[in-house]
């Protein structure tokens, strides 16, 4: 267990997961990441959060050690994401004394995911309501799609410490030596970065509270320089800095982004500088004469660049379509003119790597048919809390192409009505076709009147 001091009273017994290199099959994470967990020990134990399954065995070990032979009251359940919300039965069958703690919308979900008898051991809070542990007390607020519709967070009041569920986290374990600014803006833009307006609502809520420590469910617990933090996830969220950081992609987009037409200028770069990132669609093939994987750089115009098995294992699609990557390409000629000068120091896809069908149709059992509606619309940019249910589905019904074949929509309507939005959020896959203008037809009227 990591030896991290919150407070006396409250203790951390969560995991690190340096094994897994794709976080929810698609964000790249080589410095791995943890899972948090803590316990707050008073009259009445709790215990916020469980963790993956990947570290079951090691969360119940330092649970079983902080706990000795005492025995938890409440399980608080701020976030059903599996990655913190896997062992909540596993927690139930091992302390059927202990009551769970959440909200209405939590059980829900947890009467989807679990197949368990929660009589008399529920907890419902609501916002802004309060559980006495004796010398401490947490207060509930809820946090919607921050990232998901049932996530609360809560304040300890006594030792003023913010349990803030997805918010304020950073990918990689919690003894990896990055520089935290870097990582956790790639985990805000890839976790919460859609929901601006629901994190800008959670801060105005933080903001009303004397907040000394911040305990997420990844990444380092923070005590020190929190305006920093905080201000940092205010300005994230506000279009000054969302313009700056689309500025960021673009620029990134210019200096690496190969154009066909521009191959043997960027191979020049490399050669001269020895090292230079491009993106560029790879594809993968399996050389069976020298019993090694080699890649295709489409728009570069190289080939018979050796890959490793570990990395083609990890993104299987390579050797299918190909995916599009961002890869760090060295120059080492070696004289040798039957060996090619480029060698691949790093890639990362920046497109799903591998299927996960499993799991995503296991996931999707759990929702209802309303929910998956509502998670549908908002990954495509829309707050579904602003819809009603025959608006939603006259949205979803433009998305039928996509999974029926010989299907062609015709949708007719005045311009800027957001025909085209969904086509250009949710697939890159999808061809739109636009009529332009409208006219009067000749055919159907005189041309002389």
């Amino acid at each position: 267990m990591k030896d991290i001091s919150i407070s006396d009273a409250v203790l951390y017994v969560g995991a690190d997961d340096k094994t897994l290199d794709i976080f929810e099959s698609q964000y790249p994470i080589p410095n791995g990441v943890s899972y948090n967990s803590y316990v707050i020990m008073d009259e009445k134990i709790t215990v916020m959060d469980t963790v993956d399954k990947r570290a079951t065995d090691e969360w119940f070990a330092n649970l079983a050690r902080v706990l000795g032979d005492k025995k938890p009251a409440y399980l608080v359940v701020s976030h059903m994401e599996p990655d913190h919300a896997a062992n909540i039965k596993n927690f139930a069958d091992r302390y059927p004394e202990a009551k769970l703690v959440g909200n209405a919308k939590t059980f829900a979900m947890m009467d989807q995911f679990f197949e368990m008898d929660l009589t008399d051991r529920k907890v419902v809070v609501k916002e802004g309501e309060t559980l006495s542990l004796g010398a401490h007390t947490l207060q509930f607020f809820m946090a919607p799609m921050v990232h998901w519709p049932e996530v609360m967070v809560a304040y300890e009041q006594s030792e003023k410490i913010l349990f803030s569920a997805d918010g304020f986290g950073k990918f990689g374990a919690l003894d990896a030596e990055e520089e935290w600014d870097e990582e956790a803006a790639r985990y805000f833009l890839n976790i919460v970065g859609k929901y601006g307006v629901q994190v800008q609502g959670l801060l105005k809520k933080a903001s009303g509270l004397d907040i000394q420590m911040i305990c997420p469910l990844h990444g380092p617990v923070w005590r020190e320089n929190l305006e920093y933090l905080l201000s940092k996830y205010a300005t994230t969220t506000d279009q000054e800095s969302i313009n700056a950081g689309v500025k960021r992609v673009r620029d990134i987009l210019a200096d690496n982004y190969v154009h066909r037409e521009e191959a043997n200028l960027i191979q020049s770069k490399i050669r001269e500088k020895g090292r230079y990132q491009v993106i560029d669609k790879v594809q993968v093939a399996l050389n069976e004469k020298l019993d090694r994987y080699e890649a295709t750089f489409e728009n570069l115009g190289i080939s018979r660049v050796v890959v490793d098995s570990i990395t083609v294992d990890k993104n299987p699609k390579l050797l299918v379509t190909g995916i599009w990557c961002m890869c760090t390409l060295v120059y080492a000629y070696s004289g040798d003119r039957d060996e090619v000068p480029w060698r691949l120091h790093r890639l990362m896809p920046v497109q799903m790597s591998h299927d996960d069908r499993e799991n995503y149709l296991a996931m999707r059992a759990k929702f209802t048919a309303g929910e998956w509606i509502d998670l549908l619309m908002q990954s495509v940019g829309f707050n579904p809390d602003l819809f009603g249910d025959r608006a939603k589905l006259l949205h979803l019904v433009r998305m039928i192409p996509f999974v029926e074949r010989n299907y062609n929509l015709i949708e007719l309507g005045p311009k800027g009505t957001g025909k085209s939005h969904i086509y250009s959020e949710f697939s890159p896959h999808g061809m739109l076709i636009s009529g332009g203008e409208d006219r009067k037809s000749t055919r159907l009227n005189s041309s002389h009147t």
